[in-house]
């Protein structure tokens, strides 16, 4: 194991430090030219989003197999994104308190009108 990807795992500090280091090894496996810039930018987003966020985008990256730090930063920010969305407040709802609205009367048909026009028949 690289002494960076030994300091990056300890910084994580995870319950779940099997699967990051399964997550690393396909990384290594599919990119080994850039392992060590992926692991630099994985120590840069360890600093900056908080460790529940990362851990989620690092699943969602592993079981679509994206084994790309830059896949796993963008799942990320999309995840933190979403955690922040707020809700927009319900509108209250408020009773009709105009009287001749209230007592308006509308206009009834027959069904036998609407059978003329060429409805169907369903009664």
């Amino acid at each position: 194991m690289d002494k960076l990807e030994g300091q990056i795992l300890e910084g994580l500090d995870s319950i779940v430090t099997d699967q990051w280091k399964a997550y690393l090894r396909k990384i290594r496996e599919h990119k080994p030219r850039y392992y060590r810039d992926h692991l630099t930018m994985l120590r840069q987003l360890t600093l900056e989003l908080p460790f529940p966020t990362l851990e989620e985008a690092m699943h969602y990256c592993a079981d679509r197999e994206l084994y790309s730090i830059n896949d796993l930063k963008s799942a990320a920010e999309y995840i933190g994104q979403q955690a922040t969305v707020v809700q927009p407040p319900l509108l209250e709802i408020q009773p009709i308190s105009n009287p001749t609205i209230v007592n308006l009367n509308t206009q009834k048909r027959k069904l036998s009108d609407y059978q003329y026009l060429g409805g169907d028949t369903h009664e």
